[in-house]
């Protein structure tokens, strides 16, 4: 998938509910656009997709969302994965894009996106291995201790 902020935005969004999910405080789209500075519609849309995909289940009459399993079984790159796909199918976009349609009369753009595909897949899966390695849960916690590192200072 293309760098952007679907990934970010999710990880936010699912922070939110884990670090809410056992205080009874319903976490609405609304609360987590304003959290996120965005607009609510976007952010329902990337629900939408995180519910969709299994990490997040929303109760019949009750307002907001929960976490369908604990956030230490969630990994960020199951999370990356999930925000990288597009349409109904699913298909995987990549990390890097090539343009799309060099001259091909010019030796360079003839060969660029072969000669381009071995290193570019070597840095997606860095990324996606590095990205297997840290938990929701990890990244909630880290944010907790922040926050409760604030309020310390505050006193």
């Amino acid at each position: 998938m293309r760098i952007n902020t679907r990934f970010a935005v999710a990880v936010h969004a699912l922070v939110l509910i884990a670090i809410n999910d056992d205080s009874g405080l319903p976490i609405t789209s609304q609360l987590i656009a304003k959290s996120v500075g965005t607009n609510p519609v976007v952010i329902r849309r990337m629900l939408s997709r995180l519910k969709r995909d299994g990490f997040i289940q929303a109760q019949a009459g009750c307002p907001g969302y929960r976490l369908t399993k604990s956030s230490g079984e969630i990994t960020l790159k199951e999370i990356y994965t999930a925000m990288g796909t597009d349409g109904e199918e699913g298909e995987e976009r990549p990390l890097f894009a090539v343009h799309p349609s060099p001259f091909q009369r010019c030796p360079v753009g003839r060969h660029i996106h072969e000669s381009l595909e071995e290193p570019l897949w070597q840095a997606q899966m860095a990324l996606e291995n590095a990205l297997d390695q840290y938990t929701l849960q990890e990244v909630s916690r880290n944010i907790s201790l922040k926050i409760s590192e604030e309020k310390e200072q505050q006193k």
